[in-house]
């Protein structure tokens, strides 16, 4: 890293409010905060939690490389997601883009069939589960008997595959009613600002400010000089 990055100067800082934050008995009198002159025309942002990570100076040298070394390392570690969690939420975004296409009305006949199909599957297990239950009482009052083995086998090959089934609709089903409850919240709140004609407020701000980074590729001798990255008060 020493070899990368030659300068680097690094401050972070973190803001919060809370009512609880200041007991007022263990402070003595406060002074009132400074009166400010605002004109109505002006515009005062309301006071968020926020977190701030600012850079003075950046100042970064990398061949090809290092450079591959670094994108390997921010993707494969910093930004690594799990396979399967990947593919939920590439799941969840396609099926979120497939319902903002369709009416709030036109998105529940698809949830509503889904719903059927779910407690089909689920009787069908509970079926099967029985069978299986059944058979296996059999199996034990006559474990030599080849036939009713082989039954169980088969039928514990069917729960298995139901099971799998029903977890496949059981998450699909999840997300789409969690995609549908979503659209209603927005469209709720979409309705109630235009209704109110107040504007949406920030919860909490997270900021990165470079106020000089340079970051520099050359080739792998490090003397021959590529492209050149220079950011300068950059939030």
């Amino acid at each position: 890293v020493q070899r990368i990055v030659s300068r680097c100067k690094c401050e972070f800082f973190y803001v919060g409010y809370g009512t609880n934050s200041v007991d007022p008995a263990a402070v003595g009198e406060l002074p009132p905060p400074p009166q400010e002159d605002v004109s109505p025309w002006d515009q005062r942002q309301t006071a968020v939690d926020a977190f701030t990570l600012m850079h003075h100076d950046l100042d970064v040298c990398t061949n090809s490389l290092q450079y591959t070394m670094l994108l390997d390392i921010v993707n494969n570690l910093l930004l690594y997601v799990e396979p399967h969690r990947k593919e939920a939420c590439e799941r969840l975004a396609r099926m979120r883009f497939q319902l903002q296409l369709h009416s709030i009305e036109d998105q529940r006949r698809p949830i509503q069939n889904l719903q059927t199909q779910v407690r089909s599957t689920l009787s069908k297990l509970r079926r099967l589960e029985k069978e299986t239950y059944l058979v296996h009482k059999t199996l034990m009052e006559d474990p030599s008997n080849l036939e009713i083995q082989d039954e169980m086998d088969h039928l514990e090959g069917l729960v298995y595959e139901c099971k799998n089934q029903l977890n496949a609709q059981s998450e699909e089903l999840d997300m789409m009613l969690s995609c549908y409850k979503e659209s209603q919240l927005l469209a709720t709140n979409r309705l109630a600002t235009l209704r109110s004609d107040k504007p949406l407020t920030i919860v909490k701000a997270n900021e990165i400010f470079f106020k000089h980074a340079q970051w520099r590729l050359t080739e792998a001798d490090g003397q021959i000089g590529i492209a050149d990255l220079v950011l300068s008060n950059f939030l």
